[in-house]
């Protein structure tokens, strides 16, 4: 039970760091093997000030649980249906 919890803490951050950047549109999340999670971030431009904000977001999170292997990867839409361009993987964590 404590080890789920924890997941659910760690999720419960990337939801609300990621969130808290207006430019996100969605993002989705997947367990790896042992402590490893997958976070795929949609944004809808490639723009610097939104990069470095998602990057900072990034770097929180990986002080917060360093136990955790994350990997991030942000793809940006440009004006492009999401099917277009990716795959989503793992599961939803929230779309605006």
């Amino acid at each position: 039970m404590a080890v789920h919890a924890q997941v659910l803490s760690e999720l419960h951050m990337v939801k609300d760091e990621l969130f808290a950047i207006p430019e996100v549109e969605r993002v989705f999340v997947s367990a790896g093997p042992f402590n490893a999670f997958d976070v795929m971030v949609i944004v809808p431009d490639n723009n610097a000030e939104v990069l470095d904000k998602v990057i900072s977001v990034e770097g929180d999170i990986i002080k917060a649980f360093p136990w955790l292997e994350v990997d991030f990867d942000i793809i940006f839409r440009s004006g492009r249906a999401l099917n277009d361009i990716v795959s989503p993987k793992g599961s939803l964590l929230f779309a605006r």
